[in-house]
């Protein structure tokens, strides 16, 4: 089972309005107006990027030494490129499940793969 992003926005954007306004009703009915329209308009969004992917390698490469699972929203060809992958597993062992089916049946990237989990 997998977190939305919208989730995860909607979540820190709360805890951004409770700490900048401490009046606790002033801050959940801005929860609880916002929350559903970020629920509306956020998995829209992460659908969007999930599937088109996003193609620019030096962004990615940024983003993934960040959150390694952002490897998921990465294109068909930087989920192939080894680097990109390393690079993300290394951050996030988990992002190997975005990995191509190619790479993930390359043995010798495999065993890359291995070692860096190791550390």
């Amino acid at each position: 089972m997998t977190i939305s992003l919208a989730f995860f926005m909607s979540l820190s954007f709360f805890l951004f309005m409770q700490i900048l306004y401490s009046d606790v009703i002033i801050s959940t009915c801005i929860f609880f107006i916002l929350f559903p329209i970020l629920n509306i308009i956020m998995p829209q969004i992460d659908r969007y990027f999930y599937k088109k992917g996003i193609n620019n390698k030096d962004v990615v490469m940024e983003v993934v030494k960040q959150d390694g699972y952002v490897l998921r929203y990465a294109s068909d060809e930087l989920r192939n490129d080894k680097e990109v992958v390393l690079e993300a597993v290394r951050q996030n062992g988990l992002a190997l499940q975005f990995a191509s089916d190619e790479l993930k049946n390359d043995k010798e990237f495999m065993r890359l793969i291995d070692e860096v989990k190791r550390g």
